[in-house]
């Protein structure tokens, strides 16, 4: 997102809408951008490229409000 960070829209949903469930994707997923992003209020996070079964499992969790 060339305007803002990936963080910086999960801040500004948060505010919006503490109880938005947001996923987070990222083709950096190191430890610390996931830890930062769960702190941030993130409800999952994905690392790129994933596969398609994986996104859809991670959606329908998402939905139910369901963690691992």
């Amino acid at each position: 997102m060339p305007e803002k960070s990936g963080l910086d829209a999960l801040v500004e949903i948060r505010e919006v809408d503490p109880s938005a469930r947001v996923v987070m994707a990222s083709s950096t997923g190191t430890k610390k951008n996931l830890m930062t992003a769960i702190d941030a209020g993130a409800f999952d996070f994905i690392q790129k490229p994933f596969e398609q079964d994986i996104i859809h499992t991670l959606l329908r969790r998402t939905l139910k409000g369901e963690l691992e």
